[in-house]
């Protein structure tokens, strides 16, 4: 079986912006470490949804380098109310 950690460790994998209006964006930037052995290349991002968007600062890393994930959440299109993105 395939080992569930992957050799990209988020720092913090969890962020809680707390209550957001409907209408602004919502930007987040997460570290993810490379903890795994040899050069790692990053082929995509699945975002999820197409309420965000996101933008990697590398796309290549050696062991033990970090790279910034930004991940803006459009929350004009969202529904009023509590909204969870993935």
């Amino acid at each position: 079986p395939a080992d569930p950690v992957g050799p990209l460790q988020a720092v913090t994998p969890v962020v809680d912006l707390g209550e957001v209006k409907s209408g602004p964006l919502v930007p987040h930037t997460f570290e993810l470490k490379h903890a795994g052995g040899g050069e790692l290349s990053v082929l995509g991002i699945d975002a999820g949804c197409g309420c965000v968007k996101t933008e990697l600062s590398a796309k290549t890393l050696k062991p033990g380098e970090v790279v910034k994930l930004t991940a803006v959440v459009n929350t004009l299109t969202q529904r009023e109310g509590a909204n969870t993105w993935p």
